[in-house]
């Protein structure tokens, strides 16, 4: 019996974040819930006035210069608000293009660092061969999930783990090629010093933040730096390479880099600027550049757009063409229905969007 309580204790424990989570959805409701009572009983009421009280059709009729005013009124200001807020979204955020396009211009940068040590003499013999040759078409992102939990890792991320030329370097390497785009045959953006005005995708930006790109230049040249020191051929890399990775760090921050000669202390410091500054501000930004009309926006273009057809349009019809009574019945019902629409949802529609 005691087991059998357990349980049913188990069960109600369970379902209570599903019943709240209903219950909530259902708050949600209660207005356009309301809203559609209130149109039926008002649509209702009026038919039986039309069809049981006379000359109540000339009543409706004087009426609709009054619903054209008013709804014509609201209608106006609401689009006047909508139009003024659009604006101002808009130049918003054209005054934060220019963070956008630093912060891009910086990720270039660090990508073509990037990719000059990926094309170097640094790495040991038999890390190109294992991830370019034998493990061709493994990215960091599979590697990466089988370190995390509940994932479903795919069968070339576990054979290469388990590879007997499985190194710290490898990974290095194949985490380095995350930042490089293979299905383009020409990145202007690795190989020129000006500024190049393209921009990356949100995704994957995110992405390489979650996989936590770039921080093995930090493990493996900070941290690690020791143990792997004499795996790093850094003295064999090219020398117009050294320049050149030396000059785009200065590109990316001129105090930060220019007491540094190239070397691993270096490439550790752009390893930690590039996760923890680089990224997280690029894809802060380009969530804001990217996010769509703000739920208020959409609320009220909703409500105009009843107020303009049913408020405005179907009067002015019906006064014109006297197409039949049961439109000014139709018209009145919605502009009401929406006026108590807008009175009882407006305070906790507006609650809800200050939150952040």
């Amino acid at each position: 019996m005691k087991k059998i309580l357990k349980r049913i204790r188990k069960s109600i424990v369970q379902l209570i974040p599903h019943i709240k989570k209903i219950w909530k959805s259902f708050v949600k409701l209660i207005p356009l819930i309301l809203t559609i009572i209130v149109f039926i009983t008002l649509f209702w009421t009026l038919t039986c006035k039309l069809c049981y009280t006379e000359k109540f059709s000339e009543l409706l009729t004087k009426n609709r210069s009054d619903i054209l005013t008013v709804s014509g009124l609201i209608s106006g200001l609401i689009i006047a608000y909508l139009t003024a807020k659009v604006l101002q979204i808009r130049q918003e955020k054209i005054a934060r293009l220019p963070e956008l396009t630093d912060l891009t211009q910086k990720l270039h940068k660090c990508r073509s660092i990037i990719d000059k040590l990926i094309h170097s003499r640094l790495w040991p013999d038999g890390v190109r061969h294992l991830i370019d040759k034998k493990y061709k078409g493994l990215t960091h992102f599979e590697y990466r999930e089988l370190g995390f939990v509940d994932s479903n890792p795919t069968k070339r991320a576990k054979e290469f783990m388990n590879d007997e030329n499985f190194s710290g370097l490898a990974c290095l390497y194949l985490e380095l090629k995350s930042f490089k785009f293979d299905q383009y045959p020409f990145d202007q953006t690795l190989y020129t010093e000006f500024d190049v005005p393209v921009y990356y995708s949100s995704s994957i930006v995110q992405e390489w933040i979650d996989y936590n790109c770039g921080n093995g230049l930090w493990y493996y040249f900070d941290y690690k730096y020791a143990v792997f020191k004499n795996s790093i051929n850094l003295n064999d890399i090219y020398i117009g390479f050294k320049e050149e990775m030396k000059d785009n760090c200065l590109r990316i921050d001129q105090e930060r880099y220019k007491d540094f000669e190239f070397g691993p202390e270096l490439l550790a410091k752009l390893g930690t600027q590039l996760t923890e500054d680089i990224l997280p501000k690029l894809v802060r930004i380009q969530r804001y550049m990217d996010v769509d009309l703000p739920r208020i926006i959409k609320y009220l273009f909703l409500i105009a757009g009843l107020l303009i057809v049913f408020g405005v349009s179907l009067p002015l019809i019906n006064n014109i063409y006297t197409i039949s009574p049961f439109l000014d019945i139709l018209s009145i019902s919605v502009i009401v229905s929406t006026s108590f629409y807008l009175l009882i949802s407006f305070y906790g529609f507006m609650k809800r969007e200050i939150k952040i």
